[in-house]
């Protein structure tokens, strides 16, 4: 879910406005020539940044990412197709710049995946979308795993469907599940659970092995979700249920593999891989 996508987008810091804070702020104290982001702009951060404030009241992991999006990050806004112009101060080498698109680019298909925001070469992209604040702040989540292996743990970017790619979409993707559990008390594993038995039983009652089938959402899967979330808009459903998806397959790949992480790990990876191509991450 929420594909960790290349942008093309050539980061521009434009260092003249650091000489134009200096020269005006010793001309009048307070102000600056900094740009700012419109209003639009603004809104559409702080709806990715309230959603995940939200959440993290009842996450500790939600919380810990929050604060390393405070400590980390910093403001821009797209200028063209190759430019990014900085509005706020940069943090140094360990930070990455956040830039909201007001114009709608959302790639959703239903129980494979979702692109609405997007994370590369310490440039963050926040979309315009239906999404609640609630799902914002999930898309937000996600997208501060990828921030953090760059400035923090100084990983490459990677090839999209390249073993080292699904890996960090793979821990992107377990510590949204880890969030979700903390967020529901501990529901949102044991209905995933409950879905993978259910899933499971049917599997090798109709002759399949119970490690060789991936599955997909149902209705069922619908009510789990909005039993423990409330009554969802269609787009917020549907984002919520490729994640709980995804979180039902890979239980039952740890389930079925045993003490067996070589077995586990190679069907999560080739689970992934089909996911992500479906998805196009390109």
């Amino acid at each position: 879910m929420f594909g960790k996508k290349v942008l093309g987008w050539l980061l521009v810091v434009f260092l003249a406005f650091s000489a134009g804070c200096s020269k005006n702020a010793s001309r009048e104290k307070g102000t600056t020539s900094l740009p700012t982001l419109s209003v639009d702009e603004q809104a559409l951060v702080d709806s990715y940044v309230n959603g995940l404030s939200t959440i993290a009241q009842r996450s500790t992991t939600a919380d810990s990412l929050l604060a390393f999006y405070h400590q980390s990050s910093f403001l821009g806004r797209p200028v063209n197709d190759s430019e990014v112009q900085v509005v706020s101060v940069p943090r140094g080498e360990m930070s990455f710049v956040v830039v909201p698109f007001i114009s709608k680019r959302t790639t959703l298909v239903e129980g494979q995946g979702v692109v609405a925001a997007a994370y590369s070469n310490q440039m963050m992209a926040l979309y315009n979308n239906d999404f609640s604040n609630l799902v914002r702040g999930i898309l937000l989540a996600h997208e501060l795993v990828h921030a953090i292996d760059d400035v923090v743990h100084g990983e490459n970017e990677s090839v999209a469907l390249s073993s080292e790619w699904l890996v960090g979409e793979g821990n992107a993707l377990h510590v949204v599940y880890s969030i979700l559990n903390e967020y529901t008390n501990g529901q949102w594993r044991a209905k995933a659970l409950e879905s993978a038995h259910e899933r499971r039983k049917w599997a090798t009652s109709n002759g399949h092995s119970e490690a060789a089938i991936s599955f997909g959402v149902n209705s069922a899967d619908s009510l789990r979700v909005t039993t423990m979330l409330g009554q969802l808009k269609n787009d917020d459903l549907n984002a919520l249920l490729t994640q709980f998806m995804v979180d039902v397959n890979m239980l039952n790949f740890y389930e079925v593999s045993g003490n067996n992480m070589d077995e586990y790990q190679y069907l999560a990876g080739e689970f992934l891989h089909e996911f992500y191509s479906k998805n196009d991450p390109q």
